[in-house]
């Protein structure tokens, strides 16, 4: 990615040239808000950009993680450093199925990554502590469903923080919670 501004589109000229007859010429624009925060444009074109399967009208913030469909194309949004060596190898592909998950533990993932859609500098998954005020549960069921939904992600991490933070990327990546989800129930932060 360019240090202040990546073009997406079909033109070769582009940066980042999808070979998409849905994807416009000049598509979509990802650049630098200052140090951390980084936001991608829709340059109006024909078929819309997508995050995380919610259309952009004008531009919007992204986040580690976040999905970006443009056409048939789907590609993945990362701030994280890497090597040049795993910059090589990246490969965009498609998205594997997410698992069946109940109900309920549909609940506590929501609850979980409400926190990754609001306008914090630095969003972090919710506490074990705060999906229980949130679903009024108690903490050893939160942390029954949490251990379930670690198998079956498998997300296998030994520190419970990185545990949290891989299963609502993952969650959110696979489609299993969108932003519209934290949305729901009036707990939208970002308007206040």
């Amino acid at each position: 990615m360019e240090d202040f501004a990546t073009s997406v589109g079909r033109a070769e000229s582009n940066h980042v040239a999808l070979d998409d007859e849905r994807v416009s010429r000049q598509h979509a624009i990802i650049q630098r808000t200052g140090v951390a925060g980084w936001r991608i444009t829709d340059l109006d074109s024909t078929n819309g950009t997508f995050v995380n399967d919610q259309r952009i009208r004008a531009d919007r913030p992204l986040r580690d993680r976040d999905r970006i469909r443009l056409g048939d194309a789907e590609l993945v949004f990362c701030t994280e450093a890497r090597s040049p060596e795993t910059q090589r190898r990246t490969v965009v592909g498609p998205l594997s199925a997410p698992p069946h998950v109940t109900r309920r533990e549909r609940d506590v993932l929501v609850a979980l990554c409400r926190p990754l859609f609001t306008n914090d500098r630095f969003p972090r998954p919710a506490t074990t502590r705060e999906i229980c005020a949130e679903l009024v549960i108690t903490e050893s069921a939160v942390r029954h469903h949490l251990d379930r939904l670690y198998d079956k992600f498998e997300i296998y991490d030994d520190d419970a923080d990185e545990r949290r933070r891989h299963l609502a990327t993952d969650a959110i990546r696979r489609g299993v919670v969108v932003e519209a989800d934290a949305l729901r129930d009036g707990h939208d932060e970002r308007r206040a």
